[in-house]
């Protein structure tokens, strides 16, 4: 089992929320799925247990989540990104791109978003650091027994 925390971040310091992604191009996707609804829920629970209303984004898809930067359309390694459609932690294998996906079920969460000040304020830190490390812990127990 893999799975990855990012924070998120917005031109608009008004996006707020916390959201886990899954591939559900793997053939393990049930198993990434079930694990990604665990982190979101243990996560959210934990952050907003403390009275912190992140509110809830979701367990989504991971396809189309994925960026990429330079011009798809002058071809090279932005457009096979461009093409791509999924995040290169949890996606499949692309040929001449990604040869070596995860063999494994996987999720990213992104908590919180640090360009919204009172949720940067909480992943800057220690403790809101420490509130989102049990609910990843507290998920992840659960996931490795098959709950």
């Amino acid at each position: 089992m893999s799975q990855a925390l990012y924070l998120d971040a917005s031109s608009s310091p008004q996006s707020e929320g916390s959201l886990t992604a899954y591939d559900p191009d793997r053939p393990f996707s049930s198993e990434s799925l079930a694990l990604a609804g665990l982190l979101q829920r243990d996560v959210l629970a934990a952050m907003n247990a403390r009275g912190w209303d992140i509110p809830n984004d979701g367990v989504q898809s991971g396809r189309g989540l994925g960026s990429f930067n330079g011009d798809a359309a002058a071809g090279g390694l932005a457009a096979l990104a461009g093409e791509y459609h999924h995040l290169l932690l949890l996606g499949p294998a692309m040929r001449g791109f990604f040869s070596t996906p995860t063999q494994m079920p996987g999720a990213v969460i992104e908590p919180l978003y640090v360009s919204d000040p009172f949720e940067g304020s909480i992943a800057d830190s220690t403790g809101g650091q420490m509130v989102i490390a049990r609910g990843i812990a507290n998920a992840i127990e659960q996931f490795s027994r098959g709950e």
